[in-house]
């Protein structure tokens, strides 16, 4: 099989296998040989002719093991989360963050049929392809931005203010997954992210790995959705 990583963050793999002692690139060979003053040994140089990503994604996950959440018939919160579906690549522009960001959002069903939706904040440097010269102008942040920042410091171990309800900044990040840069009807975008604006992208077959900053089951009956909002099938 032929694939690609449309989205690898190096700075989070390269964290998350240092505090969890995966050693990413194999393990020094020890030489070992006798010479004039009898044995002697030393580390022979790792011949590394191009980089392993793949290689490198397999053992993450092998360490994490059970850690990883695929089939979601569990109850939250999940600590890791892996999910395969139709991923949407768009623009996301944050009022903290130090980069210009970029937005994934993937949607999945349980084994019971639960509806899962997955919401990905990170950096444009860490998509394939994107460039400094691929830039988008800024000027527009979604209403919705303080939130993300919240959930954001949430899964840093911060935790959101006793004020805001974590529910509530959940949706706040899905109404940006599916709504952001929307015109005209709720119809003429239902099942195509690409014909939203700052949405730059799609792949249909995706396998996301990824920490889950804030994990929650949406109270059935709490929120109410007009018919042709794409936030509807939501109990």
């Amino acid at each position: 099989m032929i694939g690609s990583f449309l989205y690898w963050s190096d700075r989070a793999i390269q964290r998350l296998a240092e505090d969890n002692g995966v050693e990413l690139t194999g393990r020094a060979r020890w030489t070992v040989g006798i010479g004039a003053g009898g044995f002697q040994a030393g580390l022979a140089g790792r011949e590394r002719l191009t980089r392993n990503r793949l290689e490198e994604a397999r053992r993450v996950q092998r360490a994490l093991g059970r850690a990883v959440v695929e089939d979601f018939t569990m109850p939250p919160p999940a600590a890791f989360i892996q999910a395969t579906g139709r991923v949407s690549f768009a623009q996301f522009e944050g009022i903290y963050a130090k980069n210009p960001g970029a937005l994934l959002h993937l949607q999945a069903h349980s084994p019971a049929g639960q509806r899962i939706d997955v919401c990905l904040f990170g950096s444009q440097d860490n998509v394939s392809g994107f460039g400094p010269w691929d830039d988008f102008e800024g000027g527009w942040i979604s209403s919705e931005a303080p939130a993300i920042d919240k959930l954001l410091r949430a899964g840093d171990g911060d935790g959101p203010p006793t004020e805001d309800d974590t529910e509530a900044l959940a949706v706040e990040a899905l109404k940006i997954a599916l709504r952001q840069g929307m015109t005209g009807t709720d119809e003429q975008h239902a099942g195509r992210p690409e014909t939203r604006g700052y949405t730059v992208g799609h792949n249909g077959d995706c396998t996301v790995l990824a920490k889950a900053y804030t994990d929650v089951v949406l109270e059935a009956g709490r929120w109410r959705f007009h018919e042709g909002d794409p936030l509807k099938p939501v109990p």
